[in-house]
């Protein structure tokens, strides 16, 4: 799923996600349940309504709520998979490489 020319990230992901989960939510209550400051959450809803998967209802004295259009978006886990992923692989590496170096440190003290 394109947005403006590349695709999704996480934070617009997880943006539609909490929006289909509370739907009516104003951008600084999407900001506090993701943890996420509102110039990050207002700069991803800005480019998310651009691209046609959020429209603005109605305006409250908290702002205007966001509602998803209908536009299908891809889940956050496709991107979440990727880098566990890469991240058990690094650490796999390092398990190997430690014992290894630990290894030529003891033979090189053994023969001096």
């Amino acid at each position: 799923m394109l947005v403006l020319g590349r695709k999704m990230n996480l934070t617009q992901r997880r943006i539609c996600e909490c929006l289909q989960a509370n739907p009516g939510r104003v951008s600084s209550e999407v900001a506090k349940t993701l943890r996420m400051t509102v110039q990050e959450t207002e700069r991803s809803v800005q480019q998310l309504i651009e691209a046609g998967y959020l429209k603005h209802g109605r305006r409250l004295k908290k702002g205007k709520t966001l509602r998803l259009t209908g536009k299908a978006f891809p889940p956050s886990y496709e991107l979440i998979a990727p880098k566990l992923r890469r991240e058990q692989a690094i650490s796999a590496g390092f398990n190997a490489l430690i014992p290894a170096m630990r290894a030529m440190v003891d033979v090189r003290r053994e023969g001096v």
